[in-house]
């Protein structure tokens, strides 16, 4: 096992999460210049798309976790156990997810009260990417497995390439190149799930190839049961805190759809492509900083492991700071990109210069918590996020956003209250050392 450096693992994280965030802006430009209603609607079914996938990742984000702490241990059958158990799992969730998307997707949609205007467009996205949704739970768990092996650069290098063949698609199937039909939003799914296909070959190919051997598989027959419990352990309270935050998020749009209006969901459509590239420079580093403390753990260097988490969470500070300013005082620019609407534009404006205060605070959510869930400490962070969530992002945003009627900001607003509360109690938690006692392996 070589020793893991901060930037050679975060660099092709933060670059394969650039990717995707900028994968996102160039689909939503490209259908704001197809149309408005469409970029909305496509915003709209990705919430319901990504939250699928934090489904999706309850076996792999418990398995990512074990795999770093058995590395760390030198234990490699049973790191072999870990990753097969974790395709197997992940294989069986994406197929029944990808069958209840096929029957259920006006259902979901239904219940996020999306508008007469969006509905058309949500529903051709939803049931072409929702059906193939076990394509991403494959990737989830090989990506995983990867990226804990201290691999993030080989997971870039795909990221790119998936990403590349992604934007062309949507190129092609918006603007009718090569004298294909103009296909919208419908040609915006299949790019999607073109691209992810390949993606995922191509991972299975450098998974069993440098990763573990294809041999790995025949641990399926060697108690699997007590394996998946070893990684659901991880996996479903890490996940059931992603999951009670992008529910959230869902009913955010649905009582924006419901008490304000369709400019209120265009601009957060609008606003959360820009967000997040604020938010690569955290989430990156959270990442990174999951799998050193996972590898420190399972040797025991706890002391290490502490101060590694505090080095990079003065770095994931500065960065928020920096990239928090740059939204206050360039959003007006960055949304004019989108759209001329200035309706549109004065909403968006507002919610930018709400984040650009709410990013420092994010970054102690992204870099504590990760560093809990490395350590194996998972429980405490989620009874915290689901009551901060819920009271908080939801609660105080409803007050601050409908009862005196800000609007979108206003929900912005109750999400900066949320994340630099948690973030600060994650803090004080990984300072206490009581995740010491929580070791998996």
């Amino acid at each position: 096992m070589k020793k893991l450096t901060l930037f050679s693992l975060t660099w092709p994280i933060f670059v394969e999460f650039l990717l995707l965030m900028t994968l996102g802006f160039v689909d939503t430009f490209m259908l704001s210049q197809y149309d408005d209603a469409a970029a909305g609607a496509v915003s709209a079914a990705t919430q319901i798309t990504g939250f699928l996938n934090l489904v999706l990742l309850i076996a792999s984000g418990g398995a990512g976790v074990l795999i770093a702490q058995y590395i760390g241990a030198g234990k490699k059958i049973e790191i072999e156990k870990v990753v097969s158990v974790s395709i197997l799992t992940n294989a069986i969730l994406g197929v029944i997810v990808s069958i209840s998307m096929i029957f259920f997707h006006d259902d979901l949609l239904g219940f996020m009260k999306v508008s007469s205007e969006l509905m058309p467009y949500a529903k051709t996205y939803l049931k072409i990417v929702g059906s193939f949704m076990f394509i991403q739970a494959l990737m989830n768990a090989m990506s995983v497995t990867i990226k804990s092996h201290g691999r993030t650069k080989e997971i870039m290098y795909i990221s790119l390439a998936m990403n590349l063949l992604n934007i062309f698609g949507d190129a092609v199937f918006i603007y009718g190149l090569f004298g294909v039909p103009v296909l919208g939003v419908k040609g915006i799914a299949m790019a999607t799930v073109a691209s992810r296909s390949i993606a995922m070959v191509l991972m299975t190919i450098f998974l069993f190839k440098r990763i573990v051997p294809l041999s790995a598989l025949k641990h399926l027959v060697d108690k699997p049961i007590t394996i998946l419990k070893q990684i659901l352990r991880i996996g479903l309270p890490a996940t059931a805190e992603v999951i009670s935050f992008n529910l959230t998020g869902i009913v955010l749009v649905t009582l924006l759809f419901a008490n304000i209006g369709p400019e209120a969901v265009i601009a957060q459509a609008y606003t959360t492509k820009i967000i997040m590239f604020s938010v690569v420079f955290s989430y990156s580093i959270g990442n990174s900083t999951q799998i050193m403390v996972g590898q420190l753990v399972g040797q025991k260097a706890f002391l290490e492991a502490y101060k590694t988490t505090m080095r990079n969470f003065s770095i994931a500070i500065t960065l928020s700071i920096l990239s928090g300013l740059v939204l206050i005082f360039f959003g007006r620019y960055f949304i004019s990109i989108f759209t001329t609407d200035s309706k549109i534009i004065t909403i968006a404006v507002i919610a930018l210069i709400v984040d650009g205060f709410l990013e420092p605070g994010r970054a102690f959510n992204h870099i504590f918590v990760y560093a809990l869930r490395g350590a194996g400490d998972v429980v405490f962070p989620v009874i915290v996020g689901v009551i901060m969530g819920w009271s908080l992002r939801i609660g105080a945003g409803y007050f601050f956003g409908i009862t005196l009627g800000y609007g979108y900001p206003g929900f912005v607003f109750g999400s900066l209250i949320d994340e630099w509360l948690r973030g600060i109690i994650m803090m004080f938690r990984w300072k206490s050392n009581k995740w010491q006692k929580k070791r998996l392996v």
